[in-house]
C-alpha cells in the first residue's frame, strides 16, 4: 500500500519506513487509531524530537489523520480474510507507480527504427 493516509499512518505508528516494503497489520492501524482519538498529544511529542513524525504533523492536522485512518480502516476491512493477508507500506509508493506506468505504457508505443 501506498498513499498518505499508509505514509501517516506508518511514520507516526512506526517511524520512517527503513525498508522499500513496510510489513504491518490491521491490529497495528487499529492501534494507531485510537492514540489519534485519544492521545494525540504522544505524537506531537515526539514530533518535537522526530523530523519525520514532525513532517507528517505539519502535512495533516489530526482531523484529516482521523479520516484517513478511518478511510484506511474500511478499506482493509474490505478486505477478505485480511487476518490472513500481508501487508506492507510501500516506501517511495508514488515514484514505483510511476515507473510502472512508464514501463507498462512503452510496451504499447510502436517502435521505429
Amino acid at each position: 500500500m501506498s498513499g498518505g493516509t499508509v505514509w501517516a499512518f506508518y511514520t507516526l505508528y512506526d517511524g520512517a519506513a527503513k525498508e522499500s516494503f513496510n510489513k504491518f497489520t490491521i491490529q497495528n492501524v487499529l492501534d494507531y487509531d485510537a492514540v489519534l482519538k485519544n492521545n494525540f498529544k504522544k505524537f506531537e511529542d515526539i514530533g518535537k524530537t522526530d523530523k519525520e513524525v514532525e513532517t507528517v504533523l505539519k502535512t495533516y492536522s489530526q482531523k484529516y489523520l482521523i479520516s484517513g485512518s478511518n478511510l484506511l480502516l474500511v478499506t482493509l476491512e474490505a478486505i477478505p480474510n485480511i487476518n490472513n493477508k500481508k501487508l506492507f507500506f510501500a516506501k517511495e509508493g508514488q515514484i514505483a507507480w510511476l515507473v510502472t506506468y512508464i514501463a507498462e505504457r512503452s510496451k504499447k508505443v510502436k517502435k521505429i527504427w
